[in-house]
């Protein structure tokens, strides 16, 4: 018996070596695209292939080997695609310019991103770094403040006990000026008790005669003199009295030298 050539696998097959070779889509279900050639005239015309097929059912023709040859040649022939070359469309240039655009977008992207990360990693250690120098300004003002702090302590310790030092002072100088008051109550009291004591005494009276005659002594004589001077009239006795009679004369002189200017 003879076999039956499948057209549809032999097309299918013939379509994915094209497309495996020419990168062009694989036809469904069989389809071949192509021209028409003088030899496929056989298979492709309705009318040809009607009659043969009444003539081969009616007739009950048989095929030899050599119209097997020619059968299977004349429909590899008719089932073998075509390959048109591919020329590049609009569509095409136009997805190739996207897809250089895309990718140069990426890149610009990409590189905008690096940018960003490396202008955000410049931040980030500029504001660790015044991080850092913020944090030292910190500490050095907490430490002066506790020197500051300190020191006021000092101060304020100073001050009380400087405090503490006046009062006692302020006190002492009470003390010492009540102690001083005492001192001249008692001395006052002590003189009153000597003048008391000396009065009460001998050696007072001797004291009052002695100053007694001294003013009636020498001194009370030359008084006398001068009295009887100016007074004349008064009966001054001036016997037993000491005199210096040059102090006299001189005295005697200048009264004459009055009474000259005088006249």
């Amino acid at each position: 018996m003879s076999k039956r050539v499948s057209f549809k696998k032999i097309g299918k097959k013939l379509g994915k070596a094209a497309g495996a070779s020419s990168g062009t889509p694989i036809p469904a279900k069989g389809v071949v695209i192509g021209d028409k050639r003088p030899g496929e005239s056989i298979t492709s015309s309705p009318s040809k292939k009607s009659k043969a097929d009444d003539g081969s059912k009616g007739k009950g023709v048989i095929i030899g080997p050599e119209g097997k040859k020619k059968a299977s040649s004349s429909s590899k022939a008719s089932a073998a695609p075509t390959v048109v070359p591919s020329r590049p469309k609009e569509g095409t240039l136009a997805h190739l310019a996207d897809k250089e655009k895309v990718d140069k977008l990426t890149l610009d992207q990409t590189a905008t991103k690096l940018f960003h990360v490396i202008s955000q990693e410049g931040r980030v250690a500029s504001m660790e770094t015044e991080v850092a120098r913020l944090q030292k300004l910190a500490a050095d003002f907490e430490q002066q403040l506790a020197e500051s702090r300190a020191r006021e302590q000092q101060a304020l310790e100073e001050l009380a006990k400087v405090k503490g030092d006046r009062d006692s002072l302020a006190d002492h100088l009470g003390k010492s000026g009540a102690l001083v008051n005492e001192l001249r109550e008692a001395l006052n009291k002590a003189k009153e008790s000597a003048v008391e004591e000396f009065k009460s005494s001998s050696e007072f009276m001797v004291a009052v005669e002695d100053a007694a005659s001294k003013y009636f002594g020498e001194g009370f004589d030359f008084c006398k003199v001068q009295l009887r001077r100016h007074h004349p009239d008064l009966a001054i006795d001036l016997e037993g009295t000491v005199v210096d009679q040059d102090l006299l004369a001189e005295q005697d002189e200048a009264a004459e030298e009055r009474e000259r200017e005088k006249i």
